[in-house]
């Protein structure tokens, strides 16, 4: 099976059938014997020409590591960087210095004194 839409790997991945006991299934054990959507199908290889290959749908939507991705991108949670404080910050206070300046420009050119 070729996963490499989902993981990134170069190599197809060999997947097994799941054996033939009485235990329950578990998702977290069975990562050998699951495939996900957007997997490629290489081969397959039944017990016999007149069995088919047969498989279950466990998840759909947002239950699927597809879906989870796409959860991710579309539900993120805003980032708040220091950054963009920061940089509000400088800009306030070049604004203050800015208007400052021009009142200090304004009584220079006009010759206002305060005291006198």
């Amino acid at each position: 099976m070729n996963e490499g839409m989902l993981t990134g790997n170069s190599i197809p991945i060999i997947k097994q059938q799941l054996p033939k006991i009485s235990k329950i299934f578990d998702l977290h054990t069975a990562e050998q014997h699951m495939l996900y959507s957007g997997t490629e199908c290489l081969e397959v290889r039944s017990a016999s020409v007149s069995t088919p290959a047969l498989g279950i749908v466990l998840g759909t939507s947002f239950d699927t590591m597809k879906g989870r991705l796409v959860r991710s991108f579309i539900y993120s949670k805003p980032e708040n960087f220091k950054f963009y404080r920061d940089s509000f910050k400088y800009v306030m206070a070049m604004g203050v210095v800015a208007i400052l300046c021009i009142f200090n420009l304004i009584i220079l050119l006009t010759g206002f004194r305060f005291l006198c």
